[in-house]
């Protein structure tokens, strides 16, 4: 992975979209790895379901690098309480699955192809796209999106994984509001751009900017 010896940083922009342009982003995205041969693409995957991670294990264009039920592995543990044991396993059983993957996108591949992978089974987005240079995918990666799963979770948990892809690997972060699913009428999208990118938010045109802010590592 890339180490730069230079202060870097990313800016993350906040579109307001309608339902109309839902692909735009997916042709965007396509059309800047055509062009820049030897990039890669990943989607690190929040909010997923069992049949969704069975979807990427089952497609010969995905490789999954992890995945596993985050919700289980954040259920409060009968040792954490004084007799209230079978209560504690009870409810862990009744919480609802919260799947968690990182997965590559083997390349090339169509705009359409890549929605569908985006969302896989239940209208609802996966999480986020990121193009990245050529670098393999650091295995603390995999650590630090891990530690962003859970109820607690606060920004000193989120700046390690953010440093680590908008570091020097990532080249263009993009999600979606992960309670919009398809078919209505609006979304909001999300875009990041490190500040070593090639990428101009100019050149995107199918939202109105809503907001932006820029963090410096």
């Amino acid at each position: 992975m890339a180490n730069l010896n230079f202060s870097t940083g990313y800016w993350y922009y906040e579109l307001y979209s309608l339902s109309e342009s839902i692909v735009a982003p997916f042709r965007y995205m396509v059309q800047y790895m055509n062009e820049h041969p030897g990039v890669r693409c990943f989607i690190f995957a929040k909010s997923c379901t069992k049949d969704d991670i069975e979807v990427w294990l089952d497609d010969k264009r995905v490789k999954v690098y992890w995945w596993e039920d985050m919700a289980k592995a954040h259920a409060n543990s009968p040792e954490d309480f004084d007799g209230l044991s079978d209560l504690v396993e009870a409810l862990n059983e009744l919480i609802k699955p919260d799947f968690g993957a990182i997965i590559e996108i083997c390349l090339p591949i169509t705009s359409e192809e890549l929605f569908s992978l985006y969302y896989p089974t239940n209208n609802y987005p996966a999480g986020k796209v990121v193009i990245t240079n050529s670098d393999d995918l650091d295995v603390q990666i995999i650590q630090r999106f891990k530690a962003t799963f859970g109820n607690r979770v606060d920004g000193k948990d989120v700046r390690p994984l953010l440093k680590s892809l908008y570091g020097g690997w990532g080249l263009f972060g993009y999600s979606v509001s992960g309670e919009i699913r398809l078919g209505s009428d609006f979304r909001w999208d999300y875009i990041t751009i490190p500040s070593y990118s090639d990428i101009d938010i100019s050149s995107i045109d199918w939202g109105t900017l809503q907001g932006s802010n820029h963090t410096t590592f």
